[in-house]
């Protein structure tokens, strides 16, 4: 199995479901996001923590993701971009 490293994920005038629910993540990692009329949902497996960076323009981030309390666990940041569309993270 690989262990994942991150990701850039764009949706313009569509969407994109990224399934990380089964993903090997054991360290930090950076997902870029850019949405442009369109969506992106984000699936995060339970043992990580989750920090968004967002410029939000006519857009937004919906963050529904509960993060572990583990003090060490891995981060997963998301830098999201949406201008007309939005993120979520779940």
């Amino acid at each position: 199995n690989m262990e994942f490293n991150g990701a850039n994920s764009s949706a313009v005038f569509g969407g994109v479901e990224l399934n990380l629910r089964n993903a090997i993540i054991t360290k930090d990692c950076v997902i870029n996001c850019t949405a442009i009329f369109g969506g992106i949902d984000i699936f995060l497996p339970p043992n990580v923590k989750v920090k968004i960076d967002a410029l939000p323009v006519l857009g937004g981030v919906s963050n529904k993701y509960i993060s572990t309390d583990e003090p060490n666990a891995p981060v997963v940041y998301i830098k999201a971009t949406c201008v007309c569309g939005g993120v979520e993270i779940k």
